[in-house]
């Protein structure tokens, strides 16, 4: 654990922890060794001090702030105890995504690059028309429905009572906002895993882990930023089945309650030089310069 001195909302820090864990040793792994066993999350731990990190444009949207939960000192003990488990759970059954590159052992964003240069490399080499998309996915985070990980976490093998502990975990908690070191009043959370915390990455890794799945085209993770790519020889069947995809993705996107952030989702066109990048529509008799039509369906609202 990193040797900090900044304290959480019981004005404990890491740093302290470290100077006395000779004498909390043994009390404290007998409360953890509790926790594991009868699958509680201790109440006294699950209230958050929640920093809002500006991201961009107007600062007076909330919609442009993320939210960063500092979670207290003893919670990030026996988070990473539960995340070291998973993780090897995960790892040893080969239970995630294989093109998943965020928040992993012995992965980078650039073997995501390199896998993504290969695909429109080959692509463009056999003469092909390859389509990117990059999706953006809209809080991806702090939207997560809890029953539906749940269910999803059951699906991967976490049963009985470490799928008790884990609803414990993200049953009850609750938040001070911290902006400029003026705190808010007790606010309640229930959806989203925390981001700042040990567990929040993994647990929203298990939650997406079947996003690929939902359609035929060659996805690339890295945590919910998504690339999509598909390549056709014809321009016009390019955009057919790149549409009947994007359908199937927005049915995912509905069925899970997460939204694309359409104004920062893109897509591009690769293709050789003397290759043109416009098409007959089926509709009309003129060229049509390539556009993508779903966009805007995919929104659970």
């Amino acid at each position: 654990m990193p040797n900090k001195a900044s304290p959480d909302l019981d004005r404990v820090s890491l740093k302290l922890l470290k100077s006395v864990r000779v004498e909390i040793s043994t009390p404290l792994s007998h409360i953890f060794n509790l926790s594991l066993e009868n699958g509680v999350f201790p109440d006294a731990l699950k209230c958050t001090r929640t920093v809002p990190v500006f991201k961009q444009v107007s600062k007076n949207s909330c919609d442009n702030y993320r939210p960063i939960s500092l979670v207290k000192a003893f919670s990030k003990i026996l988070e990473k105890i539960v995340a070291i488990k998973l993780t090897n759970h995960l790892d040893i059954n080969k239970l995630l995504y294989k093109h998943q590159y965020g928040f992993q052992r012995n992965k980078q964003t650039e073997h995501n690059l390199i896998n993504l240069l290969s695909y429109v490399s080959n692509a463009i080499n056999d003469g092909n028309y390859c389509m990117g998309i990059f999706l953006d996915i809209k809080k991806a985070f702090d939207c997560v429905p809890h029953e539906i990980l749940y269910k999803k976490l059951e699906h991967l093998g976490v049963r009985g009572t470490t799928l008790k502990w884990f609803k414990s975990y993200l049953s009850n908690r609750s938040q001070k906002c911290d902006v400029n070191g003026s705190l808010s009043g007790l606010g309640f959370i229930d959806i989203g895993v925390l981001q700042g915390s040990t567990l929040g990455p993994i647990l929203f890794l298990c939650f997406i882990n079947d996003l690929p799945c939902s359609n035929m085209m060659y996805s690339l993770l890295f945590a919910d930023d998504t690339a999509c790519l598909i390549s056709k020889n014809n321009l016009n069947d390019l955009f057919t089945t790149a549409n009947a995809e994007l359908h199937k993705i927005a049915i995912w996107f509905k069925a899970n309650k997460l939204a694309v952030n359409v104004k920062k989702t893109k897509y591009i066109i690769f293709h050789q030089r003397q290759k043109k990048s416009t098409f007959r529509d089926s509709n009309s008799t003129t060229m049509t310069t390539t556009r993508l039509k779903t966009w805007t369906n995919i929104d659970p609202k």
